[in-house]
């Protein structure tokens, strides 16, 4: 319904608007075993680009990693920008995070990416209605995603919002959910 925002404002009546959501095939997203048993892990599914804020990704792993020493984070996605991937390898090394934090690029097997994780994590700063949450959510993994956009409608009470580009709220949803095998 975040969308309607568009159309409503152009002067369409709400009667005559009817959303229709995206969806994800339930044969290929779905519950399995974690990929990744050993390693407390947080995957996420985004292309490498400003708006889906891999920096502030970043920034929550440092916190993260004073935490829980060993988590990997693992980024699943094609470079879009170049100078922010570029940006996101420097920040990477700035903060000691190599052995942390992996930029695995893109993926033909998104639905084994997603079990590669404990949870999943978004954060991005716009999104409409985002297919890596529903995803992330059909593969059974609990979901911590900024609060941009139609997130908190497609999440619903699935999963926990976080403020974008606040990296010490990420990592305390991510250390949060971790920290919990429930």
């Amino acid at each position: 319904k975040y969308n309607t925002r568009w159309e409503k404002r152009f002067g369409v009546s709400a009667e005559m608007i009817s959303v229709i959501y995206n969806g994800v095939d339930t044969d290929i997203f779905s519950p399995g075993d974690k990929k990744n048993t050993n390693v407390p892990t947080v995957v996420s599914i985004a292309r490498i680009d400003p708006i889906k804020d891999i920096i502030t990704l970043i920034e929550a792993t440092e916190i993260v990693v004073q935490e829980i020493p060993d988590v990997k984070v693992i980024v699943y996605g094609s470079v879009s920008v170049e100078e922010y991937y570029d940006e996101c390898v420097k920040k990477v090394e700035e903060l000691g995070l190599g052995e942390n934090f992996i930029l695995a690029g893109h993926t033909n097997d998104v639905p084994s990416a997603y079990l590669m994780g404990d949870i999943v994590a978004a954060s991005s700063i716009s999104e409409a209605f985002p297919y890596s949450v529903v995803e992330a959510m059909m593969c059974g993994k609990p979901v911590v995603s900024t609060d941009v956009g139609g997130i908190a409608e497609a999440l619903g009470d699935c999963g926990i919002l976080v403020t974008p580009r606040v990296p010490a709220e990420l990592a305390e949803v991510i250390i949060k959910l971790l920290n919990d095998p429930e």
